[in-house]
């Protein structure tokens, strides 16, 4: 299997230090849009100034308001501007991005999204997820991008993993989507930097028909079978396909964030999860979103009658001689379902999605309190501390949360703000009385 090789190393000794670039300071938010950790960069923002409020490029005149389009091709434009700024700050650069993750309140953005991203990541483009939500911060938002870039001052290596022809972007024919897609996929399906491997979001598509691989599909003649349980053995099972091709396995796996239609579907998910996993399982957020990309209609309750996927997952994990040794972090508070607490790759860890155990009815202040002291117990163990984290991404069930978790970052740091994007999700969550949890990457010691 052949790698291209984008960016090429430069000097190691410069990027062993945290680093935060575009600070956001006002409208309740405190975060900045980028900070680099070690060899990586995280990044995250929807098209807000620093102040808080959304971008006066990002507006959308009248007749044109009316188009869910325009406003995310608007958003899209500030989105990417911000972030080149960002990341030349610390070193990077929009052409090092290696995975996106993005998050808008409907599908009816996604398209005018997509097609803005292909301009500014027009070559080697990163791995990419993007679902449907809910509200953000803030409330006039329609695109939270999210992601992960190289540092090419870092010592390690951009390159894109060709896939056997045929199977690049999905196996899609993009060009049926029309003249924006008439070119290269819009995303690479495995990116690697260094003994970092990404691969992209994965959804139990059959490309040549549309419809849900025959592998994962549930006849509806019989009350037999699982749905849910069949989607997730067949991405865990490309998923080893894809990390065996870069001279990995499942057992080099780091993190995986998995977006779900029906958050009920944990216990059949983990059914399946045990079985590739066994006793040694990724760390893992767990997302419950509105929609996924299959079908392209919005709706509740579909399934595989309805040619409808139940989830996508997307995928950090280790290439195994490349120089950086995965570590479980286990604190013996007891992981929440089946995953990881935390792994630890090389310089930095990955976190799982971290609740309040006992949310119902403390509140909101409560429970983030609860899970910054749960992150602190986790990157002590690391050798790392609070101080490391680069990267929150908080899920509410409603905004006042949100704003919550970024009163306590300001508490927690002075001038130098990690990474913090915060998403509406659906309830119910995975902890009764829930309404919100977290995920973050951290620096280790």
């Amino acid at each position: 299997m052949e790698r291209r090789i984008i960016s090429r190393p430069g000097n190691a000794a410069a990027t062993q230090r945290r680093e935060v670039a575009g600070i956001i300071d006002g409208e309740g938010q405190y975060c900045a849009r980028v900070a680099a950790g070690g060899p990586l960069v995280f990044f995250g923002t929807t098209a807000v100034d620093a102040g808080g409020e959304l971008t006066g490029d990002a507006l959308v005149e009248p007749p044109y308001h009316l188009s869910p389009a325009a406003h995310a091709v608007h958003q899209g434009h500030a989105i990417f501007r911000e972030l080149a700024a960002g990341l030349e700050a610390v070193g990077s650069g929009l052409e090092h991005i290696l995975q996106v993750e993005q998050f808008t309140p409907a599908k009816a953005y996604a398209d005018g999204y997509i097609t803005t991203r292909g301009g500014y990541l027009a070559q080697a483009r990163p791995t990419t997820a993007l679902a449907a939500t809910g509200p953000l911060l803030p409330e006039d938002a329609v695109v939270c991008t999210t992601g992960t870039a190289v540092r090419p001052g870092a010592g390690i290596e951009k390159e894109i993993t060709e896939l056997p022809k045929g199977e690049e972007g999905g196996g899609i024919d993009w060009s049926q989507l029309g003249q924006d897609y008439a070119g290269s996929p819009p995303y690479n399906d495995v990116v690697v930097a260094g003994p970092y491997v990404f691969v992209t979001g994965d959804v139990t598509l059959d490309p040549a028909t549309g419809e849900v691989d025959p592998a994962a599909r549930v006849p509806d003649f019989i009350w037999a079978g699982s749905e849910a349980r069949n989607e997730a053995d067949v991405l865990l099972a490309r998923l080893g396909e894809r990390m065996e091709q870069v001279g990995g396995s499942l057992d080099d796996v780091v993190h995986v964030t998995l977006m779900v239609t029906d958050i009920t579907d944990i216990f059949e998910i983990d059914r399946a999860w045990k079985r590739a996993f066994g006793d040694a399982p990724p760390a893992r957020t767990l997302i419950p979103v509105r929609g996924l990309g299959v079908p392209r209609r919005e709706g509740t309750g579909m399934g595989h009658r309805d040619d409808a996927v139940k989830m996508e997952q997307q995928v950090r994990g280790l290439i195994p001689g490349r120089g950086a040794d995965r570590e479980v972090i286990t604190t013996g508070t007891g992981r929440l379902a089946h995953e990881a607490e935390a792994v630890r790759a090389g310089e930095l860890m990955w976190m799982s999605h971290q609740y309040a155990r006992a949310a119902a009815g403390t509140g909101a202040e409560h429970e983030v309190d609860e899970i910054f002291a749960r992150l602190d117990e986790l990157t002590t163990a690391a050798g790392g501390g609070l101080a490391g984290i680069v990267q929150l991404r908080v899920f509410v069930t409603d905004l006042a949360a949100g704003r919550a978790v970024h009163a306590k970052v300001r508490e927690c740091f002075d001038g130098d703000p990690p990474v913090v994007t915060v998403t509406t999700v659906p309830g119910p969550l995975l902890i009764p009385g829930a309404e919100l949890f977290v995920d973050a990457v951290a620096l280790a010691g």
